[in-house]
């Protein structure tokens, strides 16, 4: 990641921040589009789902600017994710519904375009790379 991707996804996650609730909605619909199985592991309130998503991604985006910073935060993740019943198959899907909720909000801020496209995508690949690492050493 560049320095600035890494400050255009720091200067737009107030944007997503601010319509929480669309954003969760938007997400989990894509996602369960695209992985429909995946529904299964989610057995509790999705409005509460929502929120818990987007508190995880907060968390990791206040530290965007120093990945290497969020080791412990990613292996905790990974491992209650594991414990969950999550496949690392899910990640593809999950990147894709997250660019497209994240897109779908900045869209209609009029500040969505191929560049913030490519910030926003390089900082899930990641944070979805180092999940994935460690769910498989889990």
């Amino acid at each position: 990641m560049t320095d600035k991707q890494v400050l255009l996804v720091k200067n737009s996650w107030i944007d997503i921040v601010a319509h929480v609730s669309d954003a969760g909605q938007i997400f989990y619909e894509n996602f369960f589009v695209l992985a429909p199985e995946a529904r299964s592991l989610f057995t509790s309130d999705l409005k509460e789902q929502q929120k818990k998503l987007i508190m995880a991604i907060t968390l990791i985006f206040t530290k965007v600017n120093h990945l290497e910073n969020i080791k412990d935060e990613v292996k905790y993740l990974s491992k209650r994710h594991k414990g969950y019943g999550v496949k690392t198959d899910y990640f593809v899907p999950f990147g894709k519904a997250f660019i497209k909720m994240v897109g779908t909000i900045l869209s209609e801020r009029k500040i969505w375009n191929t560049e913030m496209q490519e910030a926003w995508t390089a900082v899930y690949n990641a944070v979805a790379q180092a999940m994935v690492e460690n769910m498989k050493e889990a």
